[in-house]
């Protein structure tokens, strides 16, 4: 059986509320009411309707806010929004509805035939994103690790999390395996756009960096290798990749970073951006990259990840990266990221943590955690 649709309407008037719920309950449809701009976020939280029926003007928050609200939730991002409005009626604030989010405007007096094509419209158009969005997921988890194996002297957690405002699949990636001279390369990196070509590109450079680095190369000139077969295949393209290698005996570990943004070292004391190791992205003809190694003690962590999990619109970079070293440092035991450590937590449940943090990024999020055990 078929579940109904459900809607949610939400007006301060009650007349209001009882006529549109009327029409939509005749139609077939499951209805909610809210009269408040905060009643209606609970509702999206606690019900997550298939629409909602937005009037512009409540008496707590504006529609225009609720709409941006639920549109800014990754969780609620795919539900579409109907607006509608009777003072709010020039094509000025339908304009104004319309480019904060809302999928329609429909001003009073509104025809109950128009409402209900228009309802219909708005779910029939929700099913095919929420059915493209399913399969660019199960396509995206298709090109990443199904599981990642067991390497002697580190552990290993990565996460993935696509984007609930993208349908096409984007080209975040991350790996970790052992060469055949037992090095172990853990890699992370993002193909810029959201397409089925980003896709295509990100799994290209997954697979020949593998192929790369089994033959014997060292990520330096693996990564100059990948940027020769992204200027050659695909010009048009850019991608950054950040490769984190250690020797059988774990005993130290070398970064190669084309462009992406740098790993957080977690040391026994401290923990900081490991900045070194700075190349230019892929697709762009510049220099060799440049290696830099160091010793590690056990125990020694690092935190590898996509833009998506720190970059947001509404601050600087450089403050959503200190947000994290402070989120990470107080997972970690850190006292505001300096002296002694109080018990630490598993990475499996940082990188959860983290990745729930991140839940309503604009963008995908992969992550990738390793620490290193002691094998000396």
């Amino acid at each position: 059986m078929v579940a109904r649709a459900s809607v949610l309407v939400v007006d301060d008037s009650i007349s209001k509320r009882y006529v549109l719920g009327s029409w939509l309950r005749r139609a077939g449809y499951e209805v909610f009411e809210a009269s408040s701009g905060e009643e209606a976020l609970r509702d999206v939280r606690d019900h997550a309707p298939d629409l909602v029926v937005l009037d512009v003007h409540l008496p707590d928050l504006s529609g225009i806010e609720v709409c941006r609200r639920i549109k800014r939730d990754r969780e609620s991002a795919g539900i579409p929004v109907l607006h509608v409005s009777a003072i709010a009626v020039d094509a000025g604030d339908r304009s104004i509805g319309l480019d904060e989010g809302a999928d329609a405007y429909l001003v009073d007096p509104i025809e109950p035939r128009e409402f209900l094509s228009t309802v219909g419209a708005l779910l029939r158009q929700s099913r095919r994103y929420a059915e493209e969005h399913r399969i660019a997921l199960t396509l995206q988890r298709s090109l990443l690790p199904a599981t990642l194996p067991d390497l002697a002297g580190l552990r290993v957690a990565a996460r993935y999390h696509a984007s609930a405002a993208q349908a096409e699949v984007g080209g975040d990636f991350f790996d970790a395996f052992d060469t055949p001279d037992g090095d172990a390369f853990i890699v992370i990196g993002d193909v810029q756009g959201h397409s089925l070509g980003a896709a295509i590109i990100m799994a290209e450079l997954r697979y020949a960096l593998r192929a790369y680095a089994f033959d014997g190369h060292p990520p330096a000139a693996v990564l100059d290798r990948l940027n020769r077969l992204m200027l050659l295949s695909h010009p048009e393209a850019t991608a950054t990749v950040c490769i984190l290698t250690f020797p059988p005996d774990r005993s130290r570990v070398t970064i190669v970073n084309a462009g992406h943004l740098p790993p957080l070292l977690i040391g026994p004391d401290r923990l900081s951006y490991w900045e070194a190791g700075a190349g230019v992205l892929l697709g762009v003809d510049a220099g060799a990259q440049v290696a830099d190694s160091m010793p590690l003690p056990p125990g020694t962590r690092f935190l590898l990840f996509t833009d998506g999990l720190v970059e947001r619109r509404s601050e600087p970079l450089e403050v959503s990266l200190a947000t994290l070293a402070s989120s990470v440092a107080a997972a970690h035991g850190f006292g505001g990221g300096t002296g002694p450590r109080r018990a630490r937590r598993s990475i499996d449940d940082i990188a959860d943590g983290l990745l729930a943090a991140a839940g309503r990024a604009a963008d995908d999020v992969a992550l990738v955690l390793v620490e290193v055990t002691d094998l000396r």
